[in-house]
């Protein structure tokens, strides 16, 4: 956050600044020592500053009132008693105006708060093409080629964070729980997908949803997956791998990764006795292609090392020597010859 940007700040600019939001919101030890130390060091800009605060405060705690039609009658009563008939036949236009205007702005708040509450911000990827999206609660999500990821645009308001995944992304979530013992239901972050459900703390990890299969690495912290199909549940410990897949409930569990749930990031592919079959779906998805492979025994084939994802000839360069296969590219559909 840059302090100096707050020095000559509005109430509104304050009200409309996520990280104040947060920092009122949720109460963060980073948010808290960030805004401790503006306040010591800019005593003379605190006008603004506390009343947006208080303001703040009020509307994250106030309670929708609803007053009684009783009251307001009797009011209007004891008003048009106190007043001229001539007074109250003024009264009654203005009346009329105010209540007009008052319905005509409350029907505006209205179409917009649920427009803003309702609405979803959607993050799309192109083959070929990666993106890190940062969240309001600093979140880091980093979204793989041909991925959508969907989060509420009142993402900071809503009870549960939350966001949805299509396609392949890496997750740091902000841990959010200051009492380990103690989780409220806003600590939480869940990701919905159309396989699974992932219920998470402060965590790092993968999660790969194509065709019809799940796919979730966990590198640290505490994971819970639920299956989408079957209901069922799973905890998983850091080095785990859990696979979900929709078509024929298969559910497997294992610590064996056999290309680096995280290396796609930094545009490579790190194989540990990776099957070729695997890898060419890893290649599918980055950039689109149909790969055909004439002998399909290539496919159980095991590779250990590093392949570069950065450009797409590299990756059919390097299969071609390690398979000794030949490559015919037409439009769409990449076929692998063998040269034996």
């Amino acid at each position: 956050m840059n302090e100096k940007k707050y020095h000559n700040y509005t109430v509104e600019e304050f009200l409309n600044d996520q990280d104040f939001i947060r920092f009122v919101k949720y109460n963060l030890q980073d948010d808290v020592a960030f805004w401790k130390g503006w306040v010591e060091a800019n005593a003379g800009h605190l006008e603004n500053y506390n009343l947006a605060f208080k303001e703040l405060k009020y509307i994250l705690s106030a309670e929708h009132i609803q007053i009684p039609p009783f009251f307001i009658e009797e009011l209007w009563v004891d008003i048009k008693a106190s007043i001229t008939e001539r007074e109250v036949k003024k009264m009654k236009i203005r009346r009329t105006a105010i209540w007009i205007s008052s319905i005509a702005a409350s029907l505006v708040f209205a179409v917009f708060s649920a427009w803003y509450f309702n609405s979803d911000v959607v993050v799309k990827t192109a083959f070929g093409e990666t993106k890190i999206v940062t969240l309001d609660d600093s979140t880091k999500i980093h979204l793989n080629s041909n991925s959508v990821l969907t989060m509420p645009r009142a993402y900071l308001w809503k009870k549960v964070r939350s966001v949805s995944l299509d396609g392949e992304a890496y997750f740091r979530v902000r841990h959010l729980n200051v009492d380990p013992a103690t989780i409220q239901r806003g600590d939480l972050f869940v990701v919905h997908t159309p396989t699974v459900q992932i219920q998470v703390l402060g965590t790092e990890f993968n999660v790969r949803d194509r065709r019809h299969e799940a796919q979730v690495a966990l590198i640290s912290g505490r994971v819970l997956v639920r299956s989408m199909k079957t209901g069922k549940e799973f905890s998983m410990i850091p080095g785990n791998v859990f696979k979900n897949n929709m078509l024929n409930e298969g559910i497997t569990s294992s610590a064996a990764q056999s290309i680096s749930p995280s290396s796609w990031i930094e545009g490579k592919l790190i194989l540990k006795q990776a099957k070729v079959s695997e890898i060419i779906a890893a290649f599918q998805d980055r950039y689109g292609y149909k790969v055909v492979i004439e002998d399909q025994n290539l496919l159980n084939e095991v590779i250990d090392g590093t392949i570069s994802l950065k450009d797409e000839n590299g990756v059919l360069f390097t299969l071609s020597n390690i398979l000794n296969v030949n490559i015919k590219k037409e439009g769409s559909v990449i076929t692998l010859t063998s040269r034996r």
